[in-house]
């Protein structure tokens, strides 16, 4: 029995229940699209584990939403959650991007000329620019 793997598997599903938990106080969870979100772990990344939420609709791209996601991850170090903007119809229109919401900061991928107002202008505390690959995922 590999018990760091026992203990991956663990934090996977208590991060995945905290992460929907916290999202269904804001949106619905639907894996079509129909909904606001959908949250698919990923634990093949061998430096960083992850949740990802794919967001439907923008209204989850907010501020108050991101610093909860943040918090959530003081109690999982090396666990990171991002955000993948995945709105539905914009697929040819808009490029790939996110957020990578780790304990320690924000990486930033939005690409702010594709977003209407007031997400062009929004501004992510603490966060970094993303090293040039927009996709999040």
């Amino acid at each position: 029995m590999n018990t760091d793997n026992d203990q991956q598997d663990r934090d996977w599903n208590e991060l995945y229940e905290k992460v929907t938990a916290l999202l269904h106080r804001y949106g619905r969870e639907s894996a079509t699209g129909e909904g606001d979100f959908s949250v698919l772990g990923d634990n093949y990344n061998d430096r960083w584990f992850r949740q990802i939420v794919y967001l439907f609709t923008l209204k989850l791209l907010d501020l108050g939403i991101v610093a909860e996601l943040r918090e959530l991850l003081r109690d999982f170090p090396g666990w990171e959650i991002v955000m993948a903007i995945d709105v539905p119809g914009k697929e040819e229109e808009w490029p790939r991007m996110g957020l990578r919401i780790r304990h320690h900061e924000v990486i930033d991928s939005l690409s702010r000329d594709h977003l209407p107002e007031p997400y062009k202008s929004l501004v992510i505390p603490d966060s970094r620019p993303g090293t040039g690959d927009a996709d999040p995922v």
